[in-house]
């Protein structure tokens, strides 16, 4: 079930975790279990981002976890560019985040 998926990962995963909607077996059309419209509403509502796969085909797998390791590194640098901030206001010396 994605709400509790979705529930669990809000409630115990750092906050500002980045999270990404997957729908998998996108080869397998006639057997869909969910209709791509409904996962993209479903997406939209928890404003999540969402990707179609396929690890069959191999279709969007890289792109999947390409938008993913991006997203959190672009958390990451933000997140550096605030204690960088913090840290200057109170004087402090701060390593590089490498």
């Amino acid at each position: 079930n994605v709400d509790a998926w979705l529930e669990d990962v809000r409630a115990y995963a750092r906050k500002g975790v980045d999270i990404l909607l997957v729908g998998n077996k996108v080869d397998l059309e006639g057997q869909r279990a969910v209709d791509y419209e409904e996962a993209v509403a479903y997406a939209e509502e928890n404003a999540l981002p969402f990707l179609e796969t396929s690890a069959k085909t191999g279709f969007n797998v890289e792109k999947a976890f390409s938008s993913l390791a991006g997203a959190a590194l672009k958390t990451k640098v933000a997140e550096k560019g605030r204690l960088d901030e913090e840290a200057g206001a109170a004087g402090a010396l701060v390593d590089d985040c490498r």
